[in-house]
């Protein structure tokens, strides 16, 4: 029994003033890849028979009546965000895939929580979309059914990357983080060699996920694509490293997070003071200190908005009144 799954019903409808052959055809659009499979009807097989590429037209009326077409599924860039619970966007609209943060543990034993974002496109591999993609995707009847929606995933998309992601992103965390110590959660200075490392893990993990072989995931944008990308389809499919970002690293003890974050700011407050001292010995010279003292005692003085009578140095020496008596 031949099934189709492009909006067939509203295609036939909109074209039943054409002809035959307008009524068949069709294209994806340049997000969408597909697939032309066997019916598995009557002894015969259910194999991919041919993958829709983007652009390519797809004639329902084509394939024979042992045959179904499966369209679409996403071919274009996709992302995997993590947010916390309750993440919206300026329209108020919730935002984020997994509201879980990564968790990982450094090499001193300290448990970190990781937020980061992945971003990634199918890989569009004629022997990979064909013999593993396809019965991955199908496992889960990821198929959107809907052209016009391709950009939004389906239920049996959101399932798919549900089912499947989180476990091996969180493997190829925790096996990053252990080679970092504990002060990865105070400075983003390293973040981007984190996600970089992520991203040249990430395969292998997601691979025992699926049991796949092949990379079925690939880094969206330049990383990845067609070697001619106007004749998808054609040529060499270029497959890089799926892309990670870290949006934020913390330590999974919020008490602990508390006690590093004021420790990094006391670190902070005493690079200042000793850049601030540097510079002061070019003018004061062996008093440093002392001038420094008196000028943060004076512009305390100030801040406090009472009188004071500073004197500097000892016995006859000059003073400082702030603020100054005003002039009759």
């Amino acid at each position: 029994m031949k099934r189709s799954y492009l909006l067939a019903t509203a295609l036939l409808v909109g074209v039943a003033g054409l002809s035959a052959c307008s009524v068949s055809d069709t294209a994806t659009t340049s997000a969408q890849c597909g697939f032309i499979v066997g019916d598995g009807d009557d002894g015969r097989d259910a194999k991919v028979h041919k993958v829709v590429y983007p652009n390519q037209k797809v004639d329902l009326a084509g394939p024979s009546d042992d045959e179904e077409v499966f369209l679409p599924i996403p071919c274009n860039s996709r992302n995997w965000i993590t947010n916390p619970e309750g993440s919206k966007d300026a329209n108020g609209d919730p935002i984020g895939d997994y509201h879980v943060a990564m968790r990982g543990v450094t090499s001193t034993g300290t448990k970190v929580d990781v937020w980061l974002s992945m971003f990634w496109t199918p890989n569009q591999t004629e022997s990979v979309m064909r013999n593993q993609f396809f019965p991955f995707c199908e496992k889960y009847d990821c198929f959107s059914n809907d052209d016009q929606k391709v950009n939004n995933s389906s239920a049996g998309w959101n399932d798919m990357l549900g089912e499947n992601v989180p476990g091996a992103v969180n493997a190829t965390v925790r096996d990053v983080m252990s080679a970092y110590t504990d002060d990865v959660w105070t400075k983003d200075a390293g973040w981007s060699e984190i996600a970089d490392k992520i991203s040249a893990g990430f395969n292998a993990e997601f691979s025992k996920a699926t049991g796949f072989g092949d990379n079925l995931f690939c880094g969206s944008g330049d990383v990845s694509g067609w070697s001619d990308p106007g004749k998808p389809g054609e040529g060499e499919f270029e497959c890089g490293n799926v892309r990670f970002r870290i949006d934020g690293i913390e330590n999974a003890d919020d008490k602990q997070q508390q006690l590093s974050d004021a420790q990094s700011k006391k670190d902070l407050q005493k690079q200042a003071n000793a850049d601030r001292f540097e510079v002061a010995q070019e003018l004061y010279g062996p008093n440093t200190g002392a001038v420094l003292g008196n000028l943060d005692l004076i512009a305390a003085c100030k801040a406090s908005g009472g009188t004071c009578v500073v004197t500097i140095g000892e016995g006859s020496a000059p003073t400082v009144v702030t603020p100054p008596a005003a002039k009759q």
